[in-house]
């Protein structure tokens, strides 16, 4: 079986997909496959964003997570040509809307492409 990532686009909503090579299905069961998993909150949860590679861009993301109160763990890697770079973010979140609140905060970041 070959799955896909969850792929959020500025501006969209996320979209779940999956790929499953029929041939080879040996009883899997697409809906529970796709089920949700269910959070329960409060919750550390982890997401990465992408970014275009820009100077101030640490800087920034710190700024924006110290502005709404998070204390965040943020790791980095930029790609291998120095043009993107992905911040890994690890926090704990009151609620799914306190988490949706971060997430479009982060995505309000100048140079921002995506985020899973």
């Amino acid at each position: 079986m070959k799955r896909s990532n969850l792929h959020i686009v500025s501006g969209t909503q996320p979209c779940y997909y999956s790929h499953i090579d029929l041939t080879r299905n040996r009883g899997f069961d697409f809906d529970e496959i796709m089920k949700k998993k269910e959070i329960y909150y409060p919750a550390e949860l982890t997401f990465k964003s992408i970014f275009h590679m820009r100077q101030d861009l640490h800087e920034n993301i710190t700024l924006v997570l110290l502005e709404q109160g998070i204390d965040a763990r943020i790791d980095h890697k930029p790609s291998k040509n120095s043009k993107f770079i992905s911040y890994t973010i690890t926090a704990e979140f009151d609620s799914e809307d306190h988490l949706e609140q971060i997430c479009a905060c982060i995505a309000s970041v100048d140079g921002f492409i995506m985020m899973f």
